[in-house]
Parts: C-alpha cells; structure tokens; sequence
C-alpha cells in the first residue's frame, strides 16, 4: 500500500542472467501491480545490479550512508 511501491527482492537465477528474463519479469511484476512507480535498494559494489535497474530506466535518488565505528 506504500506509495510509491518498495521492492525488497528481485532474484535471477545467475545461470539464467542476461537472457532478457529480468526484463521480462520486472515488466509483467509492473503491469501486475498496476503501477508505474517503484522503489528499490542496489548495493553499490554491485556494478551489474546497479547497471541492470538503470537500463530499465531507474536512476539515482540518494545516497544512504552508514558509519559503524570498528
């Protein structure tokens, strides 16, 4: 009910990667919810991920930032 939607996980199996199924899927999940407007995390170490989401036409919003004192 957030508005805009919040996707917490979005797996490929990493045989199944770069055949278009990511594509495929984050299309139908959209048409599914009937939104055109979604939310997500990519770490950023994860070059592919974040490479992947901005393909798709997501782009930067903020920069989350932890300090955690070793």
């Amino acid at each position: 009910t957030a508005k805009p939607l919040y996707l917490r996980q979005f797996y490929i199996a990493r045989e199944q990667r770069r055949k278009h199924y990511g594509k495929s899927a984050f299309q139908a999940l959209l048409e599914y919810l009937g939104t055109d407007t979604i939310d997500l995390d990519v770490l950023p170490w994860n070059e592919a991920g974040v490479a992947f989401w901005k393909s798709l036409g997501f782009s930067e919003q903020y920069v989350t930032m932890r300090f955690k004192k070793r």
